[in-house]
């Protein structure tokens, strides 16, 4: 655990995520806001400087780069999406909805 996520990286204040995306791959970093290189501060990122990415997805003959394209992130912070609403009351007996429970008992959420 690099403190990159749930509560170590609340505690942490938070953190930067980088990810680097050319020919020979896509690489994913993560810093503490203490250990922020600093050509990313200077906004002259350099990757080379960074050390390994914790995850690296190299292409080649397998996973050709020309297979990614016009790509998007998605972050979905949504407590009671399609799957998760469905299943709640069947996994969560006598609690209530998923919607029912998220708005009654906030404070079990603080760290999500």
């Amino acid at each position: 655990d690099q403190g990159n996520f749930g509560k170590a990286l609340n505690a942490l204040g938070g953190g930067v995520y980088v990810t680097v995306w050319n020919d020979s791959g896509i690489m994913a970093y993560f810093f503490k806001h203490e250990n922020l290189p600093l050509d990313i501060k200077e906004n002259k990122p350099n990757p080379k400087n960074w050390g390994l990415p914790y995850a690296n997805f190299i292409f080649g003959e397998e996973c050709p780069s020309w297979h990614y394209r016009n790509m998007s992130i998605i972050i979905n912070l949504t407590f009671c999406g399609v799957w998760a609403g469905v299943v709640f009351e069947r996994d969560c007996p006598g609690v209530g909805t998923c919607d029912d429970f998220v708005k009654s008992t906030p404070a079990r959420f603080k760290e999500a």
